[in-house]
């Protein structure tokens, strides 16, 4: 397989990844998202937004400032329209260095080249937080051995997924 860091650099202007990137600059080290920080990763995921706005500073606020990336996710999921991937998302656009983004395409790559165990899934398929932190782990792992951030390793490696 080609160098991670290469394809990566080589997709700088795929417009998913300039839109992903410009949230990060937009919401990268908040304490808390507002209703508009919300409503554009759930636009850039594809999902309908259905959380009253008085809650969401409460629920990302009380996220971001949890150590267990378990916890994160339960505040998060709080928000309604939020699951596992929803979560995912606004927790790698947060802190692109701690997180990545739990994407069906990246699923596929990490059992193929990266041998993941897992249960089979498609596009449809929800994701648990016991899955999400399994792969979370090994994005890290990856993330480490080439100098990326993970959220940069969970794009590429879902490019390489549609690409073969």
């Amino acid at each position: 397989m080609e160098n991670l860091y290469r394809i990566f650099q080589k997709n700088r202007h795929n417009p998913t990844l300039v839109e992903r990137e410009s949230l990060i600059r937009n919401i990268s080290g908040k304490k808390s998202m507002n209703a508009e920080d919300l409503r554009a990763i759930l636009e850039y995921k594809g999902l309908p937004e259905h959380t009253a706005r008085s809650l969401i500073e409460k629920y990302t606020q009380q996220a971001f400032q949890e150590e267990s990336l378990e916890e994160k996710i339960k505040n998060l999921r709080r928000l309604n329209g939020v699951g596992v991937v929803a979560a995912s998302t606004i927790l790698s656009i947060q802190n692109p260095y701690k997180h990545a983004e739990l994407d069906h395409d990246t699923w596929e790559t990490l059992k193929k080249e990266y041998g993941m165990e897992s249960t089979g899934k498609d596009k449809k398929s929800d994701y648990g937080v016991k899955e999400y932190l399994r792969y979370n782990s090994l994005i890290q792992q990856i993330a480490e051995e080439h100098g990326m951030r993970m959220s940069d390793v969970q794009f590429t490696l879902k490019l390489l997924n549609k690409k073969g």
